[in-house]
């Protein structure tokens, strides 16, 4: 898929927090966890009353879904609160579901993570009802964006991780046609390097800086991918564009290198983490705006 075919633009974005899970010392009591469960969304909240595996006295940990502002702002006014797990979430909404499901495959080929490591393979799965009337799911690998319904780009254990899949309406507001982005930050450090130190941070959270730094969209330019391939090739530094004639015609050899390239995997994430070492894969991608991605700027209000 190139810009050429890039899909409808949502009709919505929302972002919120899908689920935040802190450390308390002092443990909450069971009126402050009936009002955290009527704060927060379907999901409502987890309790473990259990000691913290690190100590440092750490005695209550919680899960929050889709948590309010309210039950944030009670996060806020406590001083033992340690924050090791979040995941910033986004939810499209779209006119149809066709539109939902070519914004599906416009991410997989075109989104890309900056620091994104070889060891962490990108994993596409088709999630399915086992139709026995529980609500039990299962998933089943698939190898073609076409036929999923998720997309993972690391592990569970991955201190930073996307993923992306279909949902039938979105969990925060119930409209239909949602494509649910998910950044996941795994452990004390990752949550602060997405910028959230306290629980001030999350009530204050940004999401539209957070998301424009990175909700990567790049674009491939095939013929000076198939170049930077035929430079190596040959140990030259051509920057013309080769030509080889065919039945009375000039073949373009650097496009054709570049589909071949490109035809070998799966999206630009894939070709980055099976080229990048042979070739400065970099002088080939093209920036896609991101612009009509992103959430609303929400002005900070300053605390008092």
């Amino acid at each position: 898929m190139s810009r050429l075919n890039a899909p409808a633009a949502p009709t919505a974005v929302h972002a919120y927090f899908d689920n935040v899970q802190v450390w308390l010392r002092r443990p909450a009591d069971p009126t402050a966890l009936r009002f955290l469960r009527k704060h927060c969304g379907k999901g409502g909240i987890y309790v473990d009353n259990r000691p913290a595996p690190f100590g440092q006295g750490y005695k209550q940990r919680l899960e929050l879904k889709q948590p309010l502002a309210t039950a944030l702002q009670w996060l806020a006014e406590r001083d033992d609160v340690l924050i090791n797990r979040v995941e910033i979430t986004l939810d499209y909404i779209f006119d149809s579901r066709i539109d939902r499901d070519r914004a599906q495959e416009f991410f997989h080929h075109h989104r890309i993570r900056r620091w994104h490591s070889n060891k962490q393979p990108i994993w596409l799965c088709r999630t399915s009802n086992d139709g026995n009337g529980r609500g039990r799911y299962s998933s089943e690998r698939v190898y073609e964006i076409e036929e999923a319904t998720t997309r993972y780009d690391s592990g569970r254990r991955s201190r930073n991780g996307t993923t992306v899949y279909l949902e039938n309406h979105s969990r925060v507001t119930g409209e239909l046609f949602c494509l649910h982005l998910e950044w996941r930050a795994n452990g004390l450090r990752a949550v602060q390097g997405a910028g959230i130190k306290s629980a001030v941070d999350l009530l204050e959270f940004d999401h539209h800086e957070f998301w424009k730094k990175r909700l990567l969209l790049t674009d491939l330019d095939i013929e000076r991918l198939g170049r930077l391939f035929r430079n190596r090739a040959q140990g030259s530094k051509s920057r013309s564009t080769a030509f080889k004639p065919d039945r009375g015609r000039q073949i373009n050899m650097d496009r054709r290198w570049g589909h071949a390239i490109k035809n070998s995997v799966g999206s630009l994430q894939e070709l980055l983490h099976s080229y990048r070492s042979l070739v400065r894969l970099e002088r080939a991608l093209r920036p896609i705006s991101n612009s009509g991605w992103l959430p609303p700027s929400v002005r900070r209000v300053e605390r008092e």
